[in-house]
């Protein structure tokens, strides 16, 4: 948490030659396809355990070089509850494609692909335990954005393959781009 604390510092403290930013809030998911980590924390830690699905996340997402009108690099930083109701960090550097929409209800929809850096919680278990640990990984996390006059979703599904088995998450959040 310090070392997400000191780059939101360095992120505002630079904002002066910031392009845009955005402040993102909220999370919200549903497990489309649930794995049998569930059933595991069950059995094994918590009797009456049930996937997070509000997330209360907040974060901030920089623009810092725009490649041309359309294209931008950025730099993401966003904290959450996770699924387990355990930290979620993440760090992601990435492009964001603006797709402008003509006479429509929304402004545009933009497309961000992040290669991310994630410390989260995760799920160690055998046939006769089971306990949390923490899982730092890298992974390409692409999201739509929604945007009307500056307010956006985000919208994501997220794939997950893990030794307790595949899953899919939907999730969503909110967000100003300033």
């Amino acid at each position: 948490m310090v070392k997400l604390t000191a780059l939101l510092f360095a992120l505002f403290s630079c904002s002066t030659i910031a392009m845009e930013f955005e402040v993102k809030l909220g999370g919200w998911s549903d497990h489309l396809k649930k794995n049998d980590t569930e059933a595991i924390i069950r059995e094994f830690i918590d009797p009456e355990f049930e996937y997070n699905e509000n997330h209360k996340g907040y974060g901030v997402k920089w623009y810092f070089y725009e490649l041309s009108p359309k294209w931008q690099i950025n730099l993401e930083v966003w904290h959450m509850r996770d699924s387990h109701d355990m930290d979620y960090d993440s760090i992601g550097l990435g492009f964001t494609r603006d797709f402008p929409l003509e006479d429509s209800f929304l402004d545009k929809i933009s497309l961000s692909m992040p290669i991310t850096y994630v410390d989260r919680s995760d799920i160690l278990y055998s046939d006769t335990s089971a306990e949390f640990i923490r899982k730092e990984f890298v992974h390409f996390m692409p999201y739509l954005s929604f945007y009307k006059k500056g307010f956006h979703v985000d919208f994501t599904v997220l794939p997950h393959d893990t030794n307790t088995g595949f899953s899919i998450t939907a999730f969503a959040r909110l967000g100003y781009r300033f």
